[in-house]
């Protein structure tokens, strides 16, 4: 409703306090509408390596190798950062510093040691063949271009522990070349194919078929952090990655963030003791993230 006004010829004392007590109220009322996306407030981390001071618009030919300053956001790391928002990815409440940064190579932007963290927003979204709910994170473009360039950095030790292709399927990181982080990865339809193929090869068996609730709301961030270095990743890489993830922590972000390629990869380390397990006791298994398919023919 548009505030009320008084008429524009009243000049007297009390009309005009009338008029300023009307202003102080509408402009009360029309923060009290804006929309609220954040979570919390800013917080600043400090890298642990000097970042790249600009990024170049030299793209490197494929036989030199990718800059591996990990803080240091290069152009593949912007393309990498970026592909997920240039598809059918249409919820981010914000999509103006996207559409900025998808052309940075005229406005080099610059990445600064102390990283202010900004907040995040909240965008509910429905999964797909289900009724559920889930929270998706939408960061700040300059953060979710540092969490590529982290897991772009430890995408070697990540991808060398994890099971073949043909078993987990979910989230495998392209060569850090590739516009898109996980070009090439086996898709969800990949995993119901192969995995009614393999149950249809075993009917004797029986099948165990799991789906874990809330996965990504549970989580523990220190676990996770041992297994990363347990792999033999970067300890200054892991380092900034866990203050980013701990900073958005503090604004009500429960384990890696729901929705953004990044989080897929550290998904797969994290339930790498269930495939051990699923390894030992099954015939065969195939897992799409949390979600797994196993025929064992013990009860």
């Amino acid at each position: 409703m548009p505030c009320p006004r008084s008429p524009e010829n009243t000049t007297t004392p009390h009309d005009n306090d009338r008029r300023r007590t009307q202003a102080s109220a509408c402009s009360e009322d029309r923060r009290s509408r804006r929309p609220t996306t954040s979570t919390g407030p800013t917080s600043t981390i400090r890298l642990t390596r000097r970042p790249n001071p600009r990024l170049t618009a030299h793209r490197p030919s494929p036989d030199t190798p990718t800059v591996a300053v990990y803080a240091g956001i290069t152009p593949e790391t912007v393309d990498r950062g970026l592909s997920w928002a240039r598809g059918d990815i249409m919820d981010v409440p914000d999509r103006l510093p996207y559409e900025l940064a998808d052309r940075v190579w005229e406005s080099q932007p610059r990445l600064r040691r102390e990283h202010e963290v900004q907040p995040v927003q909240l965008v509910m979204a429905t999964k797909v063949g289900t009724q559920t709910i889930r929270p998706f994170v939408r960061p700040h473009v300059g953060d979710m271009l540092l969490f590529q360039a982290l897991i772009d950095r430890l995408r070697g030790p990540i991808e060398a522990a994890l099971p073949e292709r043909d078993t987990l399927f979910s989230y495998r990181l392209s060569r850090t070349t590739a516009d898109d982080p996980v070009a090439g990865s086996p898709q969800w339809r990949d995993f119901h194919e192969a995995s009614a193929l393999g149950v249809a090869d075993s009917p004797d068996s029986y099948v165990v078929r799991g789906d874990l609730s809330s996965f990504f709301l549970t989580v523990d961030l220190s676990r996770l952090r041992g297994d990363l270095l347990d792999l033999g990743g970067d300890g200054e890489a892991i380092r900034d990655l866990f203050d980013l993830l701990h900073a958005w922590r503090q604004q009500g972000v429960r384990g890696p963030p729901q929705g953004l390629p990044p989080s897929g990869p550290l998904a797969n380390v994290y339930l790498l003791p269930m495939d051990r397990v699923l390894e030992d006791g099954a015939v065969a298994y195939w897992r799409f993230s949390d979600d797994f398919l196993a025929p064992s023919f013990d009860r």
